[in-house]
């Protein structure tokens, strides 16, 4: 009668094979620092650009979102006083297709361009404060077409002491488009770079095999499997790969850094808060995706590479 294998003994031997390809994996990136150094800055550099560039766009996009494109501005007859302003914003408020709306008075209007346009000076030699005052109606959600919006902008403009109509966020909604444009072409310039990481394992892979022939060969010779041999490599792909996404990581991470402060300028000029930052979530997700896909052009790689080679 023949004796059941043991099943720890059998896990100990596939743990141990384990550590001995780890080991292997580990003396193999010391044994060659500088070539290995170069390997992970290809990975990092073709992992960071398609990064950075789809977060920035995301941040961007996020800040789109803060804008209402259906907003409609409402420019009073430079005659009519803030109570007047007050007035006629209550009435257009209590429509049921508004949802909102807010008063921008003449002297904030003033200090808002002041601001914006750097003409201090010369504003100060105005004898009068040239600009009117501004509703920003909001719409309700039921003017959800253009032809409604239009229409509700056209009945704005016969109201009494209206003296022009304007839907200024329009160009929001164009810029929205196309950030969400680029943020389809930075994913499929990911993917194209997904594949420059997966040709960089599959070359050092390549050399390395090629340099480790005679040893494979030898192994083969007295009995050890291609998933033997393959074990060490697909560690050591492992390691390059997650090394060069946090690598990447951390060029995104200073890109971002050199970034901020222009940016918030920027931003302050629009009084809105712009900040571009690395999610952990998606830090986490992309070290996945770069241990995974260094792993599969590997297996992928030693299955073209192994096959040729026979004691």
């Amino acid at each position: 009668m023949s004796r059941r294998p043991d099943p720890r003994a059998a896990l100990g031997r596939h743990v141990q094979l384990h550590r001995q390809a780890l080991r292997q994996a580990l003396a193999s990136l010391r044994a060659a620092p500088l070539p290995n150094l170069f390997t992970l800055l290809a990975i990092a550099v073709a992992l960071a650009l398609p990064t950075g560039t789809w977060l920035a766009l995301h941040s961007l996009g996020d800040l789109g979102n803060r804008f209402d494109p259906r907003e409609i501005d409402v420019f009073l007859q430079p005659d009519r006083d803030d109570a007047a302003a007050q007035r006629l914003a209550d009435t257009i408020a209590a429509r049921p297709d508004v949802a909102a709306v807010t008063v921008i008075g003449r002297e904030q209007a003033l200090a808002e361009f002041r601001a914006a346009s750097g003409l201090g000076e010369a504003l100060d030699l105005l004898p009068d404060n040239p600009l009117p005052a501004v509703l920003e109606v909001h719409p309700a959600a039921t003017v959800d077409t253009p032809e409604r919006l239009a229409a509700l902008a056209a009945e704005l403009a016969r109201l009494e002491g209206v003296d022009a109509v304007e839907g200024h966020r329009a160009w929001v909604r164009k810029v929205y488009t196309l950030l969400h444009t680029l943020q389809r072409l930075s994913m499929v310039v990911a993917g194209l770079f997904a594949l420059l990481v997966a040709l960089v394992i599959y070359i050092v892979l390549r050399v390395e095999v090629l340099e480790r022939r005679q040893e494979i060969e030898v192994s083969k010779l007295v009995g050890a499997d291609d998933t033997f041999v393959r074990r060490p490599f697909l560690y050591k792909a492992l390691f390059t790969g997650l090394g060069g996404a946090l690598l990447g990581l951390g060029l995104v991470a200073l890109a971002f850094a050199a970034l901020d402060g222009p940016l918030r300028a920027v931003a302050a000029l629009y009084d809105t808060p712009l900040e571009l930052h690395l999610p952990p979530g998606f830090a986490l997700r992309l070290l996945v995706a770069a241990g995974a896909l260094s792993v599969g052009a590997a297996w992928l790689a030693l299955a073209l590479l192994l096959r040729r080679i026979q004691p």
